[in-house]
């Protein structure tokens, strides 16, 4: 099955541009439509508050509050409008979205409460892709990607800084025999469509009664694809987010496939978490599932 609709939350003028770039990339390889979603906040005023400068404070606040969001909506609406007139893509409803169009985008501004609404958004779709700044992720955008991963139900791509040039090559499956790896193998077949090489890496060991990299690896020859398993010591302190880079570096890989957040939310947490290093340090488009 491949990927027919695209959600690219667009929420910030930083990686507005990138995520739909990157979306373009993967729509045109599908011709999908890309659903660019933007949600206001919804203003949130307790009900029960007391305010000794009266009500009028409270309404000029909130009228001050819509502005802002009016225009912070406005100016991503024109990078919307400029990246898809640049790249050819045209604009229509999904509804009105046919395969010999290509790939299409239409634009979604919406008042609603992050990160709930853009999860149940989500659902609906086939990928995420969120855009990247350069340097760490902030904590407002791990907050959305995070969220949309675990509650979303569907994979998410993260974009390079700047954008994905074109469709993923050479793909990296980071592999531990779990189910949040097998869910991302799964959810990442249509991407593989076009590689020319994949590698199915685990580091460290795996316990015997999971499936290891090799079998992964048959799985993706059996739908077509040139794969390659790979098994690589850990350091003493296991597996680590440096290592995975490392091979991914040694490789050239141009996405990585992983599973997020194998161990509990509350463990990746307090620990830091693989994944949580992954999204602050890489530097290669990743493609996650849970």
């Amino acid at each position: 099955m491949s990927v027919k609709k695209i959600i690219a939350p667009i929420q910030n003028i930083e990686t507005a541009e990138g995520a739909l770039k990157t979306a373009i990339a993967i729509a045109r390889r599908h011709k999908a439509h890309i659903d660019a979603l933007h949600i206001r906040q919804r203003p949130n005023v307790p009900a029960g508050g007391y305010y000794p400068v009266g009500v009028v404070f409270v309404d000029e606040h909130l009228a001050e509050f819509k502005e802002m969001l009016e225009a912070e909506a406005s100016k991503l609406k024109e990078i919307f409008d400029r990246v898809m007139s640049a790249e050819g893509v045209r604009t229509v409803a999904a509804a009105a979205h046919r395969d010999e169009s290509g790939a299409t985008a239409s634009w979604r501004d919406q008042q609603g409460i992050l990160p709930f609404d853009l999860s149940a958004a989500a659902r609906v779709c086939d990928l995420v892709v969120f855009g990247r700044r350069d340097g760490e992720i902030s904590y407002p955008d791990a907050n959305l990607i995070e969220e949309a991963i675990f509650q979303s139900g569907r994979p998410v791509l993260i974009a390079p800084v700047g954008k994905l040039e074109r469709t993923p090559r050479r793909i990296l499956v980071a592999w531990n025999g779990g189910r949040e790896a097998a869910r991302a193998l799964s959810s990442a077949m249509p991407l593989f469509e076009e590689t020319d090489a994949a590698l199915v890496l685990s580091i460290g060991a795996l316990p015997s009664d999971l499936e290891g990299p090799e079998k992964a690896a048959e799985l993706l020859r059996l739908h077509g694809v040139k794969a390659e398993a790979l098994r690589r010591a850990a350091t003493d302190g296991g597996a680590s987010e440096e290592e995975l880079l490392a091979a991914a570096r040694d490789w050239k890989a141009d996405l990585i496939v992983m599973g997020a957040y194998s161990h509990s939310r509350w463990r990746e947490l307090v620990l830091g978490g693989f994944t949580r290093k992954l999204l602050k340090q890489s530097e290669f488009p990743l493609f996650l599932a849970h």
